[in-house]
Order: structure tokens, then sequence, then C-alpha cells
């Protein structure tokens, strides 16, 4: 129970090892089990969303322009799109990314593609990714991020933002700040 450091009584609740050696689980012989605890499962991203954009900011570039303009991909978002992006969080400004991904998945949809990614997880883990997460004061960032939502129109709101990119439940952030901090893949 290293998350939360506190004793745990897991060993105590195992289930007894059978009789009969044959049926034995071969996992069963592991002297030592490691849990470690995510903030992303790269298996649910499905094909048709495109990955979240901490994953496009660590593939490698082509490094030929030619191959560059062949390769572009109308089903995920731009290079460019994400440096902006970088860039405007590192100026502290989240309203930016905000509308910028607001127009880039309004874009995405009328050619097809729906890019289902909530764009608070979208933009974190993206900071977490190109500033640090030791550079990265949560508190803040959420704070900023829904004094960005409180700002915006009820008509932006219904038009370009789901329930998913809304800021985070007061309870989420409490979990947040208990538990120890979870770990990009």
């Amino acid at each position: 129970m290293e998350r939360i450091e506190s004793k745990t009584h897991l060993p105590e609740l195992s289930l007894p090892v059978p009789l009969d050696k044959e049926q034995l689980d071969p996992l069963s012989k592991v002297k030592t089990v490691h849990i470690q605890c995510l903030w992303d499962n790269l298996i649910l991203h499905n094909e048709t969303s495109g990955p979240p954009m901490y994953i496009l900011y660590r593939e490698t570039q082509p490094t030929s322009p030619l191959i560059k303009a062949l390769l572009t991909d109308q089903a995920q978002l731009n290079k460019n799109v994400i440096q902006q992006i970088i860039s405007a969080i590192r100026c502290n400004d989240l309203a930016t990314p905000l509308k910028r991904l607001a127009n880039e998945r309004h874009k995405l949809k009328s050619n097809g593609v729906e890019r289902s990614h909530s764009f608070y997880r979208d933009i974190l883990f993206l900071a977490l990714t190109v500033i640090g997460r030791s550079n990265v004061d949560l508190a803040t960032f959420h704070r900023e991020y829904a004094s960005v939502f409180d700002k915006l129109t009820e008509r932006e709101c219904n038009m370009y933002y789901r329930n998913q990119d809304l800021p985070p439940s007061a309870s989420t952030i409490f979990c947040r700040a208990y538990f120890r901090p979870l770990l990009l893949p």
C-alpha cells in the first residue's frame, strides 16, 4: 500500500496454496509483485480518436520536409498546434490551449474524426511531459483551468466543450492530494 503510505492486511487476505502442486499457479512462485499506478492507460486509446497530445509530442518527427508533407495525418493534431499549446502553457496561459483544442476538435469532427480526449487530461499530461512533474503545481493548474471555464459563456460551453472537459470535482482534487502522485506511462 505504498500509494497511501499505510499498513496493509493484503497478505493475510491471500488465498491458501492448493495441496496439489500441479494446480499451483506459476505466478505464485514469484516472490515480489510490483504494482505501478498510472495516470493513463495507453491501451484504452482507440484508433479513431488518435493518441493523446503527450504521446504525439513524444513521437519522433521525420527529418525530411518531403516526408513531413506526405505524412500529414488529418486524423490527429498537428505538431505545430501542439507546439503552440506548449508555448502557451509555459506562459501560464490555459485559455489559449483550451480554445485552440476546441477549434481543432471542431475541425477534426468536420473531417469525420471524433477526438474524445478530455481537454483537462490532454493539457495536464502534455504539461507534465514537457515541463516535468516537479515543475507543475497541480493545485495551481487546476485553479487556473477552472477559472478559464468560469469565464466561458454558456453558448461556448455548449458548442465546443463536453462534460469530460470540465475541471475535476473537489473530491477528485482531495484524492489527488491524499494519494501519492501518479506516473505517466
